[in-house]
This record gives C-alpha cells, sequence and structure tokens, in this order.
C-alpha cells in the first residue's frame, strides 16, 4: 500500500507546483416550524443525464411524468455525480462519502467494496427508528460490494444488459413494501432500465422512433464497437432516440408510482429525492457510454427533492453534489448528521436562507488513467493522472466542454488546483493513504461476473 505522502507526490506533485495551498472554503424559504417528515424515499435511474429531464422533442416530451412532480419540488440545476460509472457514484449517495473514502472503487476489471469503516445512511436511520428497504437492479450493487449495510430488506436482481426487471416491476414490488410498513421508513430503489442495451418497450419504442432514420433495429448495444468506431449522424440519431424513448418509459412508471402514493397521502409525509448516478456519452469527447472521464455528460446529473411542509425555492443554482443528500435527508427527517458525512444540508440554500461551501469533487474513473475533478458553480477544473495534464472549463461560456481555458486563466486554475489538491490530501488522511477498499472480484459469485461481463465490464 502506498503512503500518503508518496500517493500525493505521485498524484499531484506538479500540480501543487502550480497552486500554492488556498484556504479550503468550509462548510427557500422553508420556515423553522415545519414538522419533520416520517419517511424518505429515493428513486435512482440509472444513466440520466440531467439534460434529458425536461428535455421536448419533436416527438414529444421526455419526461412529462417527472415534469409535473418537480412543479411541487426544488431542482437543483447544477448537481454532481462523484464518478461516472454506478459502483463509486451510489455508494457516494449511500454514505455521504466521496469514493476515495468510502473505498468501493474500480478500475476496470477489477473492483473493491465499501469499507467497513465507512457507515452507510441506511445504518444511520435504523439506528434512530427507521425501517429501511432497497430495491436494485445492477451487479454493481451486489451485496458482496458492501452496499447492502443497513437495509433490513435488500431486494437485489442482477441486470444484464438485455435482462431486467423493468421500472414497473421494481417500483410495484417497491409500493407493496411500502404498504407492508407500520413505522417510518427509508427506502432506495434503483432503476437500471435506461442503461445500455437501448431496447425500450412499447409504445415509447414507436413514439420516439418516429421520422428518426432507422439504420439498424433495437436493441442496441455492443459497447465495444462504439467505442473504437464513430457513428454515422443517423446511428448516432438513432441511439439517442432509443435512449430517450428507454427514459420515457421510466418516467411513465414513475409517474404511476407517485400517483400511487399520493391517492395513499403519503405524499403528504414523505420526502422524495428523483436522481440518477451518471450520465451517458453520445460521442460528444468521441466517446460512447460512461466510466471514461469527468466531462458533464457523464457528471451532471438531475436531483430534484420534494420536501413536504417547506416553502423552498423551485431552482436553486448553486454546486451540490450526490454527498449533500443524505444530510439533507436527515435535517427534513429531524435526525441528526453522522459525523462521518462528507456533504451537507442543501435545506438551507433551498429556502434561500444560506451559501453552500462552493466546491465539489469527482474521481475514480473505471477505464483508462484516473481522473479527479473539482467544480464550483461555474468552472470546472480536470487533473489527468496520464501525462499530468490540468484541464479547465467555463460552464456557462463552454457547457460543452470544448475548449479549455487552463493556459489563459492560470489564476483560476490555481485556485482550483489548490481546493483539489486539499481535498484529496483530506481524503487519504482518512484512509491511512488507502484509495480503494478490499477488492471483492474472487469473492463475487460466477452469476455475477457473468452479468458484468455482459455489460461490458469484465474482460
Amino acid at each position: 500500500m502506498l503512503c500518503t505522502r508518496a500517493v500525493i507526490s505521485f498524484l499531484f506533485a506538479p500540480l501543487a507546483l502550480l497552486a500554492g495551498l488556498a484556504p479550503l472554503h468550509g462548510c427557500g424559504k422553508q420556515g423553522g416550524s415545519a414538522p419533520p417528515a416520517e419517511n424518505a424515499i429515493v428513486l435512482l435511474i440509472d444513466t440520466v443525464r440531467f439534460d434529458e429531464i425536461g428535455r421536448r422533442t419533436a416527438q414529444g416530451p421526455v419526461t412529462p411524468q417527472i415534469d409535473r412532480f418537480s412543479q411541487g419540488a426544488t431542482r437543483f440545476q447544477a448537481a454532481t455525480a462523484h464518478a461516472p460509472w454506478t459502483l463509486p457514484s451510489v455508494a457516494s449517495l449511500l454514505t455521504s462519502a466521496y469514493p476515495t473514502v468510502h473505498g468501493a472503487v474500480g478500475l476496470h476489471p477489477s473492483f473493491s467494496k465499501l469499507r467497513d469503516a465507512v457507515p452507510t445512511g441506511a445504518e444511520h436511520l435504523r439506528s434512530h427508528g427507521f425501517e429501511t428497504g432497497a430495491f436494485v437492479n445492477c451487479a454493481f450493487l451486489d451485496p458482496a460490494l458492501g452496499l447492502d449495510r443497513g437495509f433490513d430488506d435488500y431486494d437485489y436482481l442482477p441486470a444484464s444488459n438485455r435482462q431486467l426487471r423493468r421500472a414497473p416491476r421494481t417500483l410495484d414490488q417497491a409500493l407493496t413494501w411500502i404498504d407492508e410498513r407500520s413505522g417510518r421508513y427509508f427506502l432506495f430503489v434503483h432503476l437500471f432500465d435506461a442503461h445500455m442495451d437501448f431496447d425500450p418497450p412499447e409504445p415509447f419504442l414507436t413514439q420516439f422512433l418516429t421520422d428518426i432514420p432507422r439504420p439498424a433495429e433495437p436493441p442496441f448495444g455492443d459497447v465495444a464497437r462504439w467505442r473504437r468506431e464513430a457513428p454515422t449522424a443517423e446511428m448516432a440519431a438513432f441511439a439517442r432516440a432509443l435512449y430517450r424513448a428507454e427514459i420515457a418509459a421510466v418516467d411513465a412508471a414513475i409517474g404511476d408510482f407517485l400517483d400511487a402514493l399520493e391517492q395513499r397521502g403519503a405524499l403528504a409525509n414523505t420526502a422524495v429525492v428523483i436522481t440518477s448516478d451518471h450520465g451517458e456519452e453520445f460521442w460528444e469527447h468521441g466517446n460512447f457510454e460512461h466510466g471514461h472521464t469527468l466531462y458533464d455528460e457523464l457528471l451532471h446529473v438531475p436531483l430534484i427533492v420534494h420536501a413536504p411542509g417547506r416553502d423552498w425555492e423551485p431552482t436553486v443554482e448553486a454546486r451540490v453534489g450526490l454527498v449533500d443528500v443524505l444530510p439533507t435527508l436527515c435535517e427534513v427527517l429531524g435526525v441528526p448528521m453522522n459525523e462521518s458525512f462528507e456533504g451537507e444540508s442543501l435545506a438551507p440554500v433551498a429556502r434561500g436562507a444560506e451559501t453552500l461551501s462552493p466546491y465539489r469533487f469527482a474521481e475514480s474513473v473505471l477505464y483508462g488513467y484516473e481522473k479527479k475533478a473539482a467544480m464550483d458553480s461555474r468552472f470546472k477544473y480536470i487533473y489527468q493522472d496520464k501525462d499530468r495534464v490540468s484541464l479547465m472549463y467555463d460552464l456557462v461560456i463552454d457547457p460543452l466542454e470544448r475548449q479549455s481555458i487552463a493556459e489563459s486563466d492560470s489564476t483560476r486554475r490555481q485556485l482550483l488546483a489548490s481546493e483539489l489538491l486539499q481535498w484529496f490530501q483530506r481524503s487519504l488522511a482518512r484512509t491511512e493513504g488507502s484509495q480503494r477498499g478490499e477488492e471483492v472480484v474472487d469473492i463475487l459469485e460466477e452469476d455475477v461476473v457473468k452479468k458484468l461481463r455482459s455489460l461490458g465490464y469484465v474482460n
């Protein structure tokens, strides 16, 4: 194991020369008298980019049900995932810890489990009297990886790209679980439908392929091919239309689920979060799928929070992250924060009362050389271990991250480089220099390894 000093020196020596260490910035309309919510539900839709939520197309809106839900909720417009693939990203959501700290990371084809020393949100809420349940549909959420800790019920059904428990069935089972509860509960639901292969059900397939060239037939898959081969414009449009149809199908199922909650009167006392673990690249930076970069098509995710009884702002523009979800739910539920949480509650900024610490961070790619990023509400700085390259983007002027300004704005580059270095130093201090948890490939059951292979994650 590399010591903390050696790891920092290897990854960040040139960065430290660029950045004189600057001080770390520390850590709506909600009335303080609002009673705590009774329950909390987190709906995570795998592989959904921020820019697909609320999108209007010639074939119709992609997410009309989520859009309807958003009208009575708060939309966080600059929410970031902390890794561009499922395992470390969901672990950050469920622990309020960054990937280096929680340890559930990987570099294809080796994967590591959640550190035993890192408590989960489910453990924390269960210790405060909540019943806890999860319905998950991905091999990266296998109990062997540790994300089941703290859940009384962990309904795990690993999906392949072509065999999965779709959203209607998953949400029906989640609703049955809710109906069986007699006390306060925390429920996490993972919906895998929008992940490749893109093979949407009817009527969404026909709807979103209307007037779209059809150079092939669904499902659209073969990740290896489309990572090495640039598609024609027709093929790219076909793939994106299938992806939108998948999201639309999930949206309809979520609408039915939310209607069922409303009919039961549950939305009046239940906090509901809708988010994603990462996005999807459609060749914006010369590649396809996810796991390989820290650009916004992979990191910028939807985050919509319904906090009953609270008069929060409809939108928040501040930079936030998935590590902030658990602290926010704890405040809404009237539960004290766990001292291990790295995120902060979004409730103050949602009610327009306070500002947040300005920076959020991302790391832990699945393929290639490691990358790490620091970002505020406008700028993103990316450090690439390969060739020790620094990139920086103004996300207001250049939202597609086409032109790095790392050389032309050295003052801001040094500031963000400093924040990134300090954050990584703090992470390593918490883990005694270790960057990952215990490797688990050898203990995964063969059927799970087969599922990961079908997803393109295991050779």
